[in-house]
C-alpha cells in the first residue's frame, strides 16, 4: 500500500506552469511526473480560470477526478466529484476551466509523462488499438451532518464494472466503521480518494484529498472512517493495462 503525504507538505512543493498548452499548478501526490514510469502515479492539476487544455491523449490507462471548480471536458459539464476514465491513445478534451478555475486529480496505475496533442499526434496512434472512455455523473460532496448520521455503509457505482475490471464507486462510511471495499474481482489496482471526512490507514489519518493505493494482490485493507464519517471514491483499473 502507498499512502499520500499530508497536504501542507504536498502543496509546498507544487509548481506553476505557463505555456501555450497549459496554465496552472501541478502537485505530485503519489510518484512524480518525472519518475513514475510503470509505477502508481497521482497528481493534482489546478487549471487557471478560463484556460483551455487542448484535446490530447496519453499512453496509459487513466482516471481523472474533479475535486474543485467548474468547467467542461468536451461536451461534459464538470464539477466535484465527476470521474473520467480513458484508455491509452484515446483522445479526450478539450478541458476548459470556468471562471473559478478547475482542479482535478490525474491517476494512473502505471505512471508516465507527456500529453500527445491532436490532431498533430494522430500518426503516433497504433492502428487497430481498441480505445474507450467514460464520464460519470457527478457525486455531490456529502455534508458533515450526512456523514455523522450514517448507520451503515453505502456503496454506489459511478462507473459500473465492465468486462475489463474497470470501475469507480463512491462510498459513505459511518463514523469509526471499517471500510468495506466493493466485492473483490480481478483488477489492475485500486486508488482510494478521500472526498469528505477522514480516513485512517497505514498508521496515518488522511483528510480531504488524501489518497491510498492498493496493489492488485492486496485483498485486505485496514481503512477505517474517522470520528466524523467518511466519503470515499474507489477507482479500479482494468486487469490488462497494456
Amino acid at each position: 500500500m502507498i499512502v499520500s503525504e499530508d497536504w501542507t507538505t504536498l502543496r509546498a512543493g507544487r509548481t506553476h506552469g505557463a505555456s501555450e498548452e497549459f496554465r496552472g499548478y501541478l502537485t505530485n501526490v503519489i510518484g512524480t511526473l518525472a519518475g513514475s514510469n510503470g509505477t502508481p502515479q497521482a497528481f493534482l492539476v489546478e487549471q487557471d480560470p478560463n484556460c483551455t487544455l487542448r484535446t490530447h491523449f496519453h499512453l496509459q490507462h487513466q482516471f481523472q477526478v474533479v475535486v474543485a471548480g467548474s468547467g467542461t471536458l468536451g461536451r461534459h459539464a464538470l464539477a466535484p466529484y465527476t470521474v473520467h476514465y480513458t484508455t491509452p491513445e484515446s483522445g479526450y478534451g478539450p478541458i476548459v476551466s470556468g471562471a473559478d478555475g478547475l482542479s482535478y486529480y490525474t491517476i494512473r496505475e502505471r505512471g508516465g509523462r507527456g500529453a500527445h496533442f491532436l490532431p498533430e499526434s494522430r500518426p503516433e496512434m497504433r492502428a487497430g488499438l481498441t480505445k474507450a472512455q467514460a464520464t460519470s455523473r457527478r457525486a455531490p460532496a456529502a455534508t458533515a451532518e450526512e456523514l455523522a448520521r450514517l448507520g451503515q455503509q453505502s456503496t454506489e457505482a459511478l462507473l459500473e464494472p465492465d468486462a475489463s475490471g474497470r470501475a469507480a464507486w463512491v462510498l459513505g462510511v459511518p463514523p469509526g466503521a471499517q471500510v468495506a471495499l466493493p466485492a473483490p474481482m480481478a483488477h489492475g489496482g485500486r486508488f482510494a480518494l478521500v472526498c469528505e471526512g477522514t480516513l485512517a490507514t497505514g498508521g496515518r489519518v488522511l483528510e480531504r484529498l488524501g489518497m491510498a493505493h492498493l496493489a492488485p494482490h492486496e485483498a485486505q485493507w485496514d481503512g477505517k472512517a474517522g470520528a466524523g464519517g467518511l466519503q470515499l471514491l474507489v477507482l479500479q483499473f482494468p486487469v490488462n493495462l497494456n
